[in-house]
């Protein structure tokens, strides 16, 4: 039952109970709790595991492919450092290259996620018996917490996995 802001829950439940002998009364928070307390305690669990793992996940895929990128244009790194950028320069190069392509893809995997998720996850779960499946989403974390978190580990990423490679040893590198 939903009351009208300013009235006292409690007050009504005692109300009800009270003139309704054959009435069970209770509080829907209580009763949520009660019964699905350790199921959200266990799925809360779960989700920061499989953020954590989502995490070092993006941290690997993004330093692997920033080294292959690395080794493969190391002369072209030399020959920008020989005409006299720095190693700042060349790293803020690739990371805005590597963070620019980052943000196409989430705004693409976004927009797919909202328009083409509800409709893929109820297909895939209609074989298994559930009718309708409906996701619920929150814009603030779609739009701007998840997207803010993966560019500051991906920046943070690249930032680490350039710092090695672009301070190599210049005269090493063009002998190659």
């Amino acid at each position: 039952m939903d009351v009208a802001p300013g009235v006292d829950t409690q007050e009504k439940m005692n109300y009800y109970q009270t003139n309704y002998d054959n009435a069970q009364v209770n509080d829907i928070k209580d009763y949520t709790q009660q019964t699905l307390g350790n199921i959200i305690d266990q799925m809360r669990t779960i989700v920061i595991g499989g953020i954590a793992i989502a995490f070092i996940v993006i941290i690997l895929i993004t330093a692997l492919f920033l080294r292959m990128l690395l080794s493969k244009d190391m002369s072209q790194i030399a020959i920008m450092r020989s005409i006299g950028l720095t190693s700042q320069n060349i790293r803020h190069q690739y990371m805005a290259g590597t963070l620019l392509i980052l943000l196409l893809g989430i705004i693409v995997g976004v927009l797919a996620a909202n328009y083409l998720g509800e409709f893929l996850v109820s297909m895939a779960m209609s074989s298994m018996g559930a009718a309708r499946i409906e996701l619920v989403n929150v814009v603030w974390q779609t739009w701007l917490l998840c997207p803010l978190a993966l560019m500051l580990v991906v920046g943070i990423t690249i930032y680490v996995s350039c710092k090695v490679t672009v301070q190599d040893d210049l005269s090493v590198i063009l002998r190659r």
